[in-house]
């Protein structure tokens, strides 16, 4: 009997403990359940804070040797990312005119400026931070200007591959008009760059079209496609061609080509195959183009070229010193 007492005595003292085991546990539960686990500082949620994105793809052709305006000026009122002036350099006369915080891209205009002495001032520009993309000549088909043949290119391009610092991006020649004909001058052109294994980083064109946006368009996207290489629009515009040098026959009308413009150019910033672009800045001696025209005979912006500049604008842009 007290063997049995004994082991009945321990029953019981087990039973107790997982009894009050049990009712810790439970109180536990209905504690967890009624108070949620505090949130640690690092679980906090903080709000997406959308990023305005800017592009550089907005640029100015301007001659330093303009007699519409000034020519920095017209630049800076135009608030470009970018700017070219169909030279080399920028003559030392304007040097200190140069606008701030806007790139310049040099030109080999045509052949006769691919020279040794041209390459080492590009050269050590690039390694001073001042210039990072080269264009190539300009419109090399036509005999009013670059007027060079495929071979003589291809010639001068091989120099100008072989001796420009591969940092600097080489932007391709640009013909008056992008035909992908095998027989078109930019067509040989390629081949032969293909051929040689020299360098192309763009393909720059010219376009001049009647006020159809998908006449520039799709141009620009065939280059894109043909050669898989990001295409800048360096010159282009709407054009009459059959004014017979008089502006007043010019069936345009600057209100047309703004709102040409409202149209074409949204789209290009938004295009793929579009890195850059440079809408051709005309004068009152181009009757075909003066209705394009983004500075006025007054040496200010015209409506369009008000648009133009409001366009994902610069607005770093400075004048020297400033």
């Amino acid at each position: 009997m007290k063997k049995r007492t004994k082991n009945i005595s321990i029953r019981r003292v087990r039973y107790s403990q997982l009894l009050l085991g049990c009712l810790i546990w439970c109180a536990a539960c209905e504690r967890s359940e009624i108070i949620p686990p505090v949130k640690s500082p690092t679980e906090v949620e903080t709000p997406d804070v959308p990023v305005e994105e800017t592009t550089v793809k907005k640029g100015v052709g301007m001659s330093t040797s303009t007699t519409i305006g000034v020519w920095w000026k017209n630049i800076i009122n135009l608030k470009p990312h970018w700017y070219y002036t169909w030279g080399t350099f920028i003559p030392d006369s304007q040097m200190d005119n140069v606008p701030q915080n806007c790139e310049f891209v040099p030109m080999f205009w045509n052949g006769a400026a691919a020279t040794q002495e041209n390459i080492d001032k590009l050269n050590a520009l690039y390694e001073e931070g001042k210039i990072s993309h080269v264009l190539g000549f300009n419109e090399p088909d036509l005999t009013g200007e670059a007027n060079m043949s495929v071979g003589d290119a291809l010639a001068k391009w091989k120099f100008i591959s072989d001796n420009l610092n591969p940092g600097i991006k080489l932007v391709s020649p640009a013909t008056s008009y992008p035909s992908l004909s095998e027989t078109s001058w930019m067509v040989q052109f390629m081949d032969g760059v293909a051929e040689q294994n020299l360098r192309v980083d763009y393909m720059a064109v010219h376009i001049y079209q009647p006020n159809t946006a998908s006449l520039f368009t799709d141009p620009i996207n065939a280059v894109y496609q043909r050669w898989g290489k990001k295409v800048w629009v360096t010159e282009f515009g709407v054009r009459d061609d059959n004014t017979g040098g008089d502006l007043s026959k010019n069936r345009y009308t600057p209100a047309q080509m703004l709102t040409f413009a409202q149209s074409l150019l949204p789209q290009l910033e938004s295009m793929e195959s579009v890195d850059r672009y440079a809408w051709f800045n005309s004068s009152p001696t181009m009757s075909g183009l003066w209705p394009c025209a983004l500075i006025g005979a007054d040496g200010l912006p015209t409506a369009l070229g008000d648009y133009y500049g409001a366009l994902n604008p610069n607005f770093a842009i400075a004048a020297a010193g400033q």
